[in-house]
């Protein structure tokens, strides 16, 4: 998180980030590697950046402070970039450690709307997010304001040609299948959805794709994706997001441009190039004659947990605390002290 960001989103994010290291070091979640905690995304992304005295501030005045879920276990302190107006919950982003897709729901990682009655300003906006056309109209318009108004990723959009759309889904829809092989299913004779290789020209010619199922914040959960080879099925925003990847290493053609914009504007004022992959899976898309998709979406990353672009608004220009900061990204939490726990400092 940015210095920028101001103090009391440093604190929160320094909370959760402290909260999230502990439960990996208390799971033993790398230890055969030899290591408690990984410098990637996987765990706590480290960049060896020069250390700034307002972050060395916000880790000290909140020194030894961490989440509790009410059961007295360590808070899943998720956190992500960007909301494009709502939350996701947990359960229906990732499965569970055997397997299980949707999860267990986690009572502290909830979806909620991060997005402000146009009508009311003092509420917070709700519409049917399991309604396709809801779902389009919202992130179609750009008018629309919230604790993550302040980012170039609160609204994007971007277009594939049929050609693009096919090259992208074909480089990598094998790859997802092998490495998540029940989540990247195929429809067999008899109409059923079920696990086999994706053959080596993926899905061919690309022909028409529709949401199977979305979360409660309206996350895609299941895409289905109709080609030339057979009709396929992508599970989990993870799979979705690396399998419609808008780079021009996929796509196999010229720059791919994706357009984004600040809450309240006009136009997309935010373009940028090749982006690696789709920034969320919060969106919906336009089929055109020709073949050719138009995602229209909101936010970047996985949803669950904490915004830190809406931390950032809700220290800076609403002036909240570091502790309600936390009470509304992780509610049915209790903030405590690491000496709760008991923490091996030998181990």
């Amino acid at each position: 998180m940015p210095a920028t960001f101001g103090l009391n989103a440093l604190k929160a994010q320094s909370v959760a980030a402290r909260t999230y290291a502990l439960g990996d070091y208390l799971a033993d979640r790398f230890a055969k590697e030899g290591f408690f905690v990984l410098d990637s995304v996987m765990s706590q992304v480290y960049n060896n950046s020069a250390e700034n005295a307002l972050t060395s501030q916000a880790v000290q005045e909140t020194k030894g402070a961490i989440m509790l879920s009410k059961d007295g276990s360590l808070v899943d302190a998720r956190y992500y970039s960007t909301s494009g107006g709502y939350g996701a919950s947990k359960h229906q982003v990732w499965s569970d450690a055997d397997g299980s897709f949707p999860g267990h729901e986690v009572p502290y990682l909830l979806a909620q709307s991060h997005t402000f009655d146009p009508n009311d300003q003092s509420k917070m906006l709700e519409i049917d997010t399991s309604n396709e056309q809801e779902i389009l109209d919202f992130y179609k318009t750009l008018s629309h304001t919230g604790y993550d108004g302040t980012s170039p990723w609160f609204r994007w959009k971007v277009t594939l040609s049929k050609e693009e759309l096919s090259n992208t889904i074909n480089k990598n829809i094998g790859a997802r299948q092998v490495a998540d092989p029940n989540f990247v299913l195929t429809k067999n004779e008899s109409g059923e959805f079920v696990s086999l290789p994706i053959p080596a020209e993926g899905i061919g010619e690309f022909k028409n794709m529709y949401v199977e199922k979305r979360g409660d914040g309206g996350n895609i959960m299941e895409l289905v994706v109709e080609g030339s080879t057979g009709t396929y099925k992508i599970v989990k925003e993870f799979n979705i997001r690396f399998t419609i990847r808008p780079t021009s290493t996929y796509t196999g053609g010229g720059t791919v441009v994706l357009h984004r914009a600040t809450a309240g504007s006009t136009v997309y004022n935010a373009p940028t190039n090749n982006y690696t992959i789709l920034p969320s899976a919060f969106f919906n898309f336009e089929i055109g004659e020709d073949n050719s998709v138009t995602f229209f979406g909101g936010g970047n990353g996985h949803g669950v947990g904490m915004s830190q672009y809406g931390a950032s608004h809700l220290g800076l220009k609403m002036g909240w605390g570091y502790d309600q900061i936390l009470t509304a990204y992780y509610p049915n939490m209790t903030l405590s002290d690491v000496s709760v726990i008991g923490v091996p400092l030998n181990k």
